[in-house]
C-alpha cells in the first residue's frame, strides 16, 4: 500500500559494475586489499548474493516484481570523479588500460583547479571504443534482465569530450 511504484537503481560508477555482469567489470576484480571497509563489504555482498541468489540485480528485480513496482537500472554515462586514483577499485580498468580514450590525455600537462583537470578521468565518447563499451554494458541490461526500462545518466558528470571538442562532437550522443 505504497504509492511507491518504480524503483531506479545505480548498477555502479566509473563503469565498474555493482551487479552481476558478464560485459563490464564488477567492483573489486583482481583486488586482494581495499581502501576502506565500505568496498570490502561491498566486494563480499556482491560475490555472496552471486554465489547464493544469482546477484544484487537479480534479486532486486525480482523482489521488485514481488512487490509490483517496476524497475529501471541507472546507468552514469560517465564520471570523473576527482578523488579515484588508478590503482583504486573503483577507477576502473577500462581507464588503466585505456588512458588514451580519456578526455585528458597521458603526458598532458593540465593545471589542477581548472574545468578541464576536473575532466580529464572522463571517458571521451569522441571514440568509438568507448560508445561501443557503453553500448555494451547498456544492451546486457535489456537482454539479461528483466527491466522496465533504463535511466541514461547524463546529468551526474556531464562532460563527455574534451570542451574544445564538445560542440562539434555532439551528435556522437544521439547518433
Amino acid at each position: 500500500d505504497s504509492p511507491v511504484d518504480a524503483l531506479m537503481w545505480c548498477v555502479g560508477d566509473n563503469n565498474v559494475c555493482s551487479y552481476e555482469t558478464k560485459v563490464g567489470e564488477m567492483f573489486g576484480d583482481g583486488f586482494s586489499e581495499f581502501e576502506n571497509d565500505s568496498g570490502k563489504r561491498q566486494f563480499e555482498n556482491t560475490r555472496h548474493l552471486m554465489e547464493n541468489s544469482g546477484g544484487p540485480l537479480t534479486v532486486l528485480i525480482g523482489l521488485c516484481r514481488e512487490a509490483g513496482v517496476e524497475f529501471f537500472p541507472r546507468v552514469r554515462m560517465n564520471s570523473h570523479y576527482l578523488h579515484q586514483a588508478p590503482g583504486s577499485p573503483l577507477y576502473g580498468k577500462f581507464r588503466v588500460e585505456h588512458p588514451e580514450l580519456l578526455i585528458g590525455r597521458p603526458g598532458e600537462d593540465i593545471p589542477e583547479g581548472t574545468i578541464d583537470w576536473d575532466i580529464r578521468t572522463g571517458k571521451d565518447f569522441a571514440y568509438a571504443p568507448v560508445r561501443d563499451y557503453m553500448y555494451s554494458i547498456i544492451t546486457e541490461l535489456f537482454e539479461r534482465f528483466d527491466i522496465d526500462g533504463l535511466e541514461m545518466d547524463f546529468n551526474r558528470h556531464p562532460a563527455f569530450f574534451r570542451r574544445a571538442e564538445a560542440y562539434q562532437n555532439r551528435y556522437m550522443m544521439t547518433d
